[in-house]
């Protein structure tokens, strides 16, 4: 049974699996490492999902163990995106926290920074204390238009700028994401944009115009 079972597989190391390429027993899937994974790419034991590394995941792309949800690094998550243990809800940094976005432990609410704390804090614009919190923020008609900076990481440019051009007809230039500063995602979204949406980024709470042009470089 053995050998027939081995046969209608395809190069797997190990006994029972049920896929290809597996290295370890009773898997389900491929490309696993492991034991008792149901799933790909899995490396530990009795996770059901895809690239978990680490054991008894459920989901995907976690690091760790017993978490539930996708892309956790830690131990003991349910939920999505957190990094440390024992966290309920999404992209929380730290540990036994209740809610979302978290930073620090012990958190019951969202967006919190510290520990024990159970409500959502209001927000800092320009320095400056507000009474709008990160979820009013992200809801607001500010935040979409902001959210339509392209802030790629390089730029193709063209010509003879570069020792290379020759071989690729051009070369990748570096923005701000690479670490060599430069307006131009600003000035080319506001550039871009109406009146009526530059009032609007103008009214954000605390505005301050030189505040706003040392970070953008938007004379307003």
């Amino acid at each position: 049974m053995k050998k027939f079972w081995n046969s209608i597989q395809k190069n797997n190391t190990g006994n029972y699996n049920n896929g290809d390429y597996n290295t370890g027993n009773r898997n389900v899937g491929n490309n696993n490492s492991g034991y008792f994974n149901t799933g790909n790419s899995n490396t530990g034991e009795h996770n059901y999902g895809d690239k978990n590394s680490g054991s008894y995941n459920i989901g995907s792309h976690n690091t760790g163990y017993h978490n539930i949800g996708s892309h956790n690094t830690g131990d003991n998550n349910y939920g999505s995106y957190n990094s440390g243990d024992f966290n309920t809800g999404n992209f929380n940094t730290g540990n036994y926290n209740s809610g979302d976005y978290n930073v620090g432990d012990f958190n019951s609410g969202n967006y919190n920074t510290g520990a024990f704390n159970t409500e959502t804090p209001k927000m800092r614009f320009f320095d400056k204390e507000t009474e709008m919190t990160m979820k009013e923020w992200h809801s607001s008609e500010a935040f979409a238009i902001l959210s339509r900076i392209d802030f790629a990481p390089t730029e193709w440019v063209w010509g003879e700028e570069h020792p290379d051009h020759k071989i690729t007809g051009g070369y990748l230039e570096k923005t701000e994401a690479g670490r060599v500063y430069t307006y131009k995602p600003f000035l080319t979204w506001w550039n871009g944009l109406s009146e009526k949406e530059k009032e609007i980024i103008k009214a954000i709470p605390n505005f301050d115009e030189d505040k706003f042009f040392k970070i953008t470089g938007i004379k307003v």
